[in-house]
């Protein structure tokens, strides 16, 4: 047979490449470009051709098993993502008879305000809400109706760090700062004073790219717990907020490269909370789910981080070991957008108590 130019090929029937294919012993199977170049590579073209024709088979044989998969598909299996974190609300007459509190870094006060705060608020329903680096004069904070008493603090710099406390009940007392000359000019750190607890909002420094600031957190994790544990002196302690530091290994989704070189997972960082740790205190959500990973409250806002579920757990309620028998729950709202951080959420139930005297979920004494 002559041999044929390669555009004489290309013009060929279908029916004709495939009784040349069978001439020269190679498949037949294939729409028209494949038998082309079937034809026009020779044996080279006949090894691939024989891949694609076991996965070609692979498929045939997936088809073929596809309707008993589809019955193996009615058996419902559980929903992994119904059981942590909760997504439901719980309002008070639905819950236990408890205190809620929540806490938020929002990036901003009058961002979040614009990406559905007072929605969030009114959903949730806590009984006090703290929020960090709000960034905003606290005169130009507006109060909302259920929650009549609020504080906010800012810092020297314009736009830069500052906290609140947002409550629907009165405290007995606020304190700003931690009495520290240097520490305090940031807007860092509120407390609110109730009967049972001091409940200290804070947000703390962050030891900046490459590490620049890692001294100045050092200084400020010793100053801090000198703080706090005079306050534990005369009555259990509510710590919480943006603490920028992740703990444990399973705090973020990579320890490994991030350890000793990004700020919030160095060795010095995280001693600073274990010392915290072991004077007395307990980090809520570890308390009750020791082992969960994959649990964050903050994700960048680069390289699509929170689709991904690539995270930092940097927000926290750390708890005088007192309050611990009266801890109900607490967890994240990694539902709830509007900053790079979620709500984290905590449950107490002083009811626990159940003492004669004392029948009651109130936690001030004041009104």
């Amino acid at each position: 047979m002559p041999k044929r130019k390669e555009d004489d090929i290309s013009k060929l029937t279908v029916a004709a490449l495939k009784e040349l294919l069978t001439e020269k012993g190679l498949s037949t199977k294939g729409k028209k470009d494949e038998l082309v170049a079937r034809l026009k590579n020779g044996k080279e073209e006949e090894v691939d051709s024989e891949e694609n024709e076991s996965k070609e088979e692979e498929d045939d044989e997936e088809e073929e098993e596809e309707e008993p998969k589809a019955k193996k598909a009615k058996v419902e299996k559980p929903n992994k993502e119904t059981t942590y974190p909760p997504t439901d609300f719980t309002k008070p007459a639905k819950r236990s008879t408890d205190i809620k509190i929540v806490s938020w870094n929002v990036a901003g006060w009058a961002s979040v305000m614009k990406k559905g705060f007072s929605d969030y608020l009114d959903n949730e329903d806590p009984d006090i809400i703290c929020v960090q680096e709000t960034k905003i004069k606290p005169s130009a904070v507006k109060e909302f109706a259920n929650y009549p008493h609020s504080h906010f603090i800012d810092g020297e710099t314009p736009g830069y760090a500052g906290v609140g406390i947002i409550s629907k009940h009165k405290p007995i007392r606020w304190i700003d700062g931690i009495n520290h000359k240097t520490h305090d000019k940031e807007g860092r750190c509120i407390t609110a004073e109730f009967e049972k607890f001091y409940l200290v909002n804070t947000y703390i420094p962050n030891s900046g790219r490459k590490l620049v600031r890692l001294s100045a957190r050092e200084d400020w994790d010793v100053e801090f717990m000198r703080f706090i544990s005079d306050l534990e002196k005369e009555k259990p302690v509510v710590w919480t907020g943006d603490l920028n530091v992740a703990h444990l290994e399973i705090d973020l989704k990579n320890p490994k490269p991030n350890k000793n070189k990004t700020a919030g997972f160095t060795d010095a960082e995280r001693a600073g909370m274990t010392k915290m740790l072991d004077s007395g205190f307990v980090d809520a959500f570890r308390h009750f789910y020791p082992e969960q990973k994959e649990a964050y409250t903050f994700w960048s806002f680069m390289g699509g981080a929170r689709k991904k579920n690539v995270g930092w757990r940097l927000d926290y309620f750390i708890v005088s070991k007192k309050l611990v028998s009266h801890l109900g729950d607490c967890y994240m709202r990694t539902h709830i957008h509007g900053s790079d951080h979620c709500p984290l959420v905590l449950h107490f139930d002083f009811e626990k108590e159940s003492s004669a005297q004392t029948k009651t979920t109130t936690i001030v004494t004041q009104n």
